[in-house]
């Protein structure tokens, strides 16, 4: 239904009920602008938008065996008018793989209350944040990102075993606040970047960097909850540690 027509913009929001699937299902998602994914109802798939007419005829929300498209196909970007706005809803009661691709875009994406057997996010030129209200049951992580401003915030709370992190130029904020409930290889392939880590005192980790300028071994536990390790060239890789009171 359509809820607004502003300056050639609609606001539309469709519903998909996920029944009969075995899982995990595996759930694509792929757009442009402004992005935000978060919990939604269970048993259900809620997809709302708020772009130009023309883009939301051909953005697709569709099921076919064990598998949820959600994005843009054979769609050029240019002549939008105005940032297009997407908004999805993931069930919590449902085992999934998610990939999400996204080209020039800004995203919060909220990880609590999912069930994600692998999270996988693939975008160029971006300004988001990964974050986790409450807690979450992901295994694994990859993260493939362009120029970058990124945060990754709760990540205690999220718990993944493996989370690697491949990126360009980028400027990344990783926050290992959270109540950790398993430990966390995380792997972080980039050059010319910032790195900033902030953990609290409590949390036993290791982090190793390999680089021209920052390779060495910088703090080692003999049984670490998260190992850091950091490759490349030319990067600033700063580490705050902090009280959790």
């Amino acid at each position: 239904m359509v809820a607004l027509l502003l300056w050639g913009m609609i606001d539309t929001t469709e519903v998909l009920e996920i029944k009969n699937v075995t899982p995990p299902l595996h759930v694509e998602i792929a757009l442009v602008g402004e992005v935000n994914i978060k919990k939604g109802t269970p048993g259900k798939i809620e997809f709302h938008k708020y772009c130009s007419e023309h883009i939301a005829e051909k953005v697709k929300l569709t099921l076919k065996a064990d598998r949820v498209y959600i994005g843009l196909k054979d769609v050029k970007l240019i002549d939008w008018h105005g940032t297009p706005e997407f908004d999805v809803y993931l069930p919590p009661n449902m085992v999934m793989e998610v990939e999400v691709n996204l080209g020039a875009a800004r995203f919060d994406i909220d990880l609590g209350g999912l069930t994600i057997t692998r999270f996988e996010l693939n975008t160029g030129a971006i300004k988001g944040r990964i974050s986790c209200t409450g807690r979450a049951a992901v295994e694994a992580m990859e993260l493939n990102v362009g120029a970058a401003k990124l945060k990754i915030e709760d990540l205690g709370n999220i718990s993944p075993r493996l989370l690697d992190i491949n990126c360009g130029v980028s400027n990344l904020t990783l926050s290992l606040n959270g109540d950790w409930s398993d430990t966390c290889d995380i792997h972080i392939a980039t050059a010319l970047s910032k790195i900033t880590v902030k953990a609290p005192t409590e949390l036993d980790i290791q982090l190793t960097t390999e680089g021209f300028l920052t390779g060495g071994t910088q703090i080692v536990h003999p049984t670490p909850q998260v190992r850091i390790k950091v490759e490349g060239a030319l990067n600033r890789v700063r580490l705050r540690r902090y009280r959790d009171i």
